[in-house]
């Protein structure tokens, strides 16, 4: 199952990308987001960091970057018995000189069709609530 939500910012790249890219930050930027404790000792954003991420009505969650390009994107996994997921974050420029900010999330695995009935308008909402909220933030 995949989840995709888009907003628009008249913000620049890198000032959406300062906001997005700033995880310990999160619970201060976004309402979904109540808690994100690193993983190991503090260290720079990169592949191989790892998070957990709490979040209201959702299971506390074990996320690893595993993509990340400084100023563009990033991809972090997260796993439980029967599912995996997959969520990317990416800042690309507008023609008009903003930046359109694209939310991703994919669950694959035996469980994913039902998290997806159970969890899919919750994550949606999550999502777009969380697209508009780093627009906004930039734009500050």
């Amino acid at each position: 199952m995949n989840i995709e939500q888009r907003a628009t910012s008249t913000a620049t790249p890198d000032q959406v990308w300062a906001v997005l890219s700033d995880l310990d930050a999160w619970p201060e930027v976004l309402s979904t987001v109540d808690r994100v404790e690193r993983e190991g000792p503090a260290a720079p954003h990169g592949v191989g960091t790892a998070y957990y991420v709490e979040q209201p009505k959702v299971r506390r969650a074990r996320w690893e970057v595993t993509e990340w390009k400084p100023g563009r994107s990033f991809t972090w996994t997260s796993s439980a018995p029967g599912l995996s997921m997959t969520a990317t974050h990416e800042v690309a420029p507008t023609p008009s000189g903003g930046t359109e900010i694209v939310l991703g999330m994919h669950w694959s695995g035996p469980l994913a069709g039902l998290l997806g009935l159970v969890y899919g308008r919750l994550v949606r909402r999550y999502m777009k609530t969380e697209a508009t909220a780093v627009a906004a933030r930039a734009e500050e």
